[in-house]
């Protein structure tokens, strides 16, 4: 597996979202007091690319951390746009790059920790939560993906 190279932005925090369907619902995940987001906001599982990862690595990882589903990488596939987006967060505001994927196959699962609880949405109710950016858009292309 190559390693990819994500520009370097000074501030820019290079980021993963993974989308994950079940029937016509979406995987997403609520942010707890223990989370570095708003309290109560609503975004995809996801997270930073740490050192030595690789996007798809770290999508795997975070998948795993924020909501106990275990990604078969072979079923993964990158979304082509690259999100940016500035987020207000408890520290203060901080800027994204982020990768999107779409899990097709993957296993276990939902277990909620200090910082996630994740939760299955039905596509039509998703506009009903406080989202974080580009999460509509993310899951829209994901389901264009889907039929790939």
């Amino acid at each position: 597996m190559s390693r990819v190279i994500i520009p370097s932005m000074t501030g820019v925090i290079n980021s993963v979202g993974i989308v994950v369907f079940k029937a016509a619902k979406v995987l997403v995940v609520k942010h707890g007091e223990a989370a570095k987001h708003l309290t109560g906001i609503v975004g995809l599982p996801g997270g930073v690319i740490e050192k030595g990862e690789t996007a798809k690595e770290a999508a795997i990882r975070e998948l795993a951390e924020e909501t106990g589903l275990k990604a078969v990488a072979k079923s993964m596939i990158e979304l082509p746009t690259k999100y940016h987006a500035t987020i207000e967060s408890k520290g203060g505001p901080r800027t994204f790059y982020h990768r999107v994927f779409l899990v097709r196959e993957y296993f276990g699962s939902l277990q909620a920790n200090e910082k996630t609880i994740p939760e299955w949405v039905t596509l039509d109710k998703l506009k009903d939560f406080t989202l974080l950016p580009n999460v509509q858009d993310a899951v829209s292309e994901a389901l264009t993906g889907l039929s790939s």
